[in-house]
């Protein structure tokens, strides 16, 4: 064999072995089922005299695959709600935040997190920008 068949199949062999790697990973995250969970609104705005910003939030989610799933957020030690044989699951609850929030599905089968969004908060400013502006041009003599 000459050299050029040999480092034909040399980079064969290595772009094999790039190419499985990630599928094997991919198969072993196919058994997870696909779910995604919707959170409305997704911004709490708060005014800059607020410590805390109130809200209602609705939780949504759905899955491809019928099972238990649970809700979980941060702050507390316990799921917020969990369901048992189901595709879909929707929760309203009332929040009060002192800075992002994130919400996380869980699927029971195996423990894993399998969406995971952020309630975001976000604080206004109520100053109104024209009042900040100057009433006369920088080179205006009067």
């Amino acid at each position: 064999m000459n050299s050029f068949t040999l480092l034909g199949l040399n980079l064969f062999y290595v772009g094999l072995l790039l190419f499985t790697g990630p599928v094997e990973a991919e198969n072993a995250d196919k058994n997870l089922p696909v779910a995604e969970l919707k959170l409305t609104p997704r911004l709490c705005i708060r005014g800059t005299s607020d410590e805390i910003c109130q809200i209602n939030v609705l939780i949504e989610w759905g899955s491809n695959s019928v099972g238990k799933y649970c809700l979980h957020r941060e702050q507390l030690n316990t799921p917020v709600k969990c369901w048992e044989q189901e595709k879909i699951g929707k929760i309203n609850e009332r929040v009060e935040i002192k800075k992002n929030l994130d919400y996380w599905l869980v699927w029971l089968v195996t423990a894993d997190e399998v969406d995971r969004k952020v309630l975001t908060l976000l604080t206004a400013k109520p100053e109104d920008r024209r009042k900040s502006r100057r009433r006369r041009h920088a080179w205006s003599v009067f």
